[in-house]
């Protein structure tokens, strides 16, 4: 149990999760249409209530040109059962005028505004872009959305650790190295995620001891060219480990 979060992030993602004591959440890539898996997330969400959930939706490499209705009334759903909702944007490492992001986050406000935070994909992970990625956060704070998570999916300069509140520091195939935990650039759990894609069968010792080290973990057993057209095999497993952590 990684208990309160006391940092800062901590404090925004308490207002979102509806949980007293916060044990490491799932963070899920959602990359897949409303329908059945949408309903078989709610449902392990019920199971497991205790365990957060951050859902990243993306309705079109973004948020799309035009509102969609099931994922109006989807969202919802997945809000209402205590899940927090955030919107995919991506940001080409930096390369991306920050005026197209900001105009994904207007159509996001516009959309599908209960949604509670943004996903910023494609993060520089290098020391160079922080003023950019801090503009990002601090506007789409200034449309209500509150949670901000950067993805270079990899360790990052600790000079970005203002600029988001969460940091996916790992997204490949099979397990982080969690003996590598002290080159990370910070050993506050609330601000790391891990993403691992293509793993076979679920490692419930590796998953419990990656609680003690980031908040947020997602394993799948799906691969590219698509990691995340389904959800993981052994979904239900993943949530009741998440469960003891």
């Amino acid at each position: 149990m990684l208990g309160v979060y006391k940092s800062f992030v901590g404090l925004i993602l308490l207002s979102l999760i509806p949980t007293a004591l916060m044990s490491t959440g799932l963070m899920i890539p959602l990359y897949i249409y409303p329908g059945k898996a949408w309903d078989t997330l709610i449902s392990a969400k019920k199971a497991y209530p205790n365990v957060p959930i951050i859902a990243i939706i993306n309705p079109n490499s973004g948020p799309g040109t035009s509102q969609d209705s099931t994922y109006v009334t989807k969202i919802a759903q997945l809000i209402a059962a205590g899940i927090t909702v955030i919107g995919y944007d991506h940001t080409s490492w930096g390369a991306r005028s920050l005026s197209d992001v900001k105009n994904d986050i207007d159509l996001y406000q516009s959309f599908y505004p209960n949604i509670q935070g943004i996903f910023f994909d494609e993060m520089t992970a290098v020391s160079g872009d922080e003023t950019y990625y801090s503009e990002l956060t601090a506007y789409a704070r200034s449309k209500n959305f509150n949670l901000a998570v950067g993805n270079p999916g990899t360790n990052i300069a600790s000079s970005y650790l203002a600029t988001e509140d969460v940091f996916v520091i790992y997204e490949s195939n099979g397990y982080a190295d969690l003996s590598k935990s002290n080159t990370w650039p910070t050993s506050d759990p609330s601000k790391l995620a891990i993403m691992s894609l293509k793993v076979a069968s679920l490692n419930q010792t590796w998953v419990t001891q990656a609680c003690q080290k980031v908040g947020w973990l997602y394993v799948t057993d799906d691969k590219l060219p698509n990691p995340y057209d389904k959800l993981p095999s052994y979904l239900t497993t993943l949530m009741a480990t998440l469960n003891t952590c």
